[in-house]
């Protein structure tokens, strides 16, 4: 009995120690650079104002920091008819991040317009795929990050 209990234990350890597991966690490090919005290289253009000014993002990323948090980083960008080119825009929001399963999932704090509430995404050895919801207009987009 002693015999088939220690066997069991060996195969339940090598079954959850296999490099297969989906619960395995998973840290990202360095920057990844935003190069596709909906399947669009930037730059993408957002709106257009009643004055005709219009609206890109232009770039953005995502920086792993220390502790599971991770800054999202977006760079807009005005044109206007009259004014030209204004000043790159960026915008950077410090969140939480965690794998649950295969999904990435970026937590955004109460702090933001329609928070607090969580992006989902995916990783693979070329890209991060995040679904990012916006709330003004209410949408989600793709947006898709290199892994360097």
């Amino acid at each position: 009995m002693t015999r088939c209990v220690g066997w069991t234990l060996v195969l339940l350890a090598t079954a959850s120690c296999d490099g297969n597991s989906v619960t395995k966690p998973v840290t990202l490090s360095g920057t990844h650079p935003l190069i596709m919005i909906d399947s669009t290289p930037l730059p993408v253009w957002e709106r257009t104002a009643a004055s005709g000014d219009e609206l890109y993002t232009i770039g953005g990323e995502l920086r792993a920091l220390s502790r599971g948090r991770m800054a999202v980083v977006r760079v807009t960008q005005w044109h206007s008819p009259v004014h030209g080119h204004l000043p790159p825009d960026p915008d950077t929001v410090i969140v939480t991040y965690r794998y649950d399963g295969t999904r990435l999932l970026l937590s955004y704090p109460n702090t933001v317009p329609g928070g607090p509430y969580t992006d989902t995404g995916t990783v693979d050895d070329e890209t991060i795929t995040m679904q990012t919801r916006f709330f003004l207009p209410s949408r989600v987009r793709s947006y898709r990050y290199n892994v360097p």
